[in-house]
């Protein structure tokens, strides 16, 4: 990506060098990690751990979160937001 007014470092190779632009798919290792590496129940806990890293977060942060993980699988993004809203809607009963 060029940016107008930022330069680039300076450093010394040998050989030839040159720079490309590539737009890469962050999201397909994790993807076959969580669909073809873990079985279901190491996804669950992979979910829960993750629910547990972030339930407290700003809602900001979590949606972030939860944006990045639906890329790698919907499901994946699904469940963690249904884990989020229970946890809240649990939270905001207790309020009462």
């Amino acid at each position: 990506m060029e940016l107008p007014g930022i330069a680039e470092n300076k450093f010394s190779v040998s050989g030839d060098v040159n720079r490309y632009e590539f737009d890469e798919d962050y999201y397909e290792q994790p993807r076959i990690f969580y669909k073809k590496v873990l079985n279901k129940e190491e996804r669950a806990r992979l979910e829960q751990n993750i629910f547990d890293s972030i339930k407290d977060c700003f809602d900001h942060i979590q949606d972030r979160a939860l944006k990045n993980f639906g890329q790698v699988d919907p499901e994946f993004g699904n469940r963690l937001r249904k884990m989020i809203d229970n946890y809240k809607a649990q939270k905001a009963s207790l309020k009462l």
